[in-house]
């Protein structure tokens, strides 16, 4: 029994009981500080994009609201073409309409004083 005392009295002077006891928290302490390593690269990592991120955003902004005036500005001038477009077809349907009206009341009998026009339009009120 004397042996057994004095290898437990060796055991635990030299730290292996202790370190077996420790062990297991010192284990867990260690990968607490290494998560926390990870993490805080991780969110320096994750900032660093966002920095760029917003920087590259704010530097383009300007240049595309200077795109999208542009785009604004030529949509107008669609809109005002095709308003013009329509207003010249409509012009063109009213003188092809005045044209074919005129066609119609021609006069076929030139330097005459009674016209005849090539219809029988009024025939009753010039008898």
């Amino acid at each position: 029994m004397d042996m057994v005392l004095q290898i437990l009295s060796l055991l635990v002077s030299g730290g292996i009981v202790g370190q077996l006891l420790y062990y297991n928290s010192r284990k867990r302490k260690e990968a607490a500080e290494a998560q926390k390593e990870e993490d805080a690269n991780a969110l320096a990592y994750a900032q660093e994009w966002r920095n760029l991120y917003t920087h590259e955003h704010e530097e383009h902004m300007e240049e595309r609201t200077r795109l999208n005036n542009k785009i604004d500005s030529l949509y107008d001038d669609i809109g005002k073409q095709r308003d013009l477009i329509r207003e010249l077809r409509a012009e063109k349907h009213d003188l092809l309409l005045r044209t074919h009206e005129l066609q119609w009341n021609e006069c076929t009998v030139n330097g005459c004083m009674k016209r005849k026009p090539p219809r029988d339009y009024g025939k009753a009120e010039t008898d």
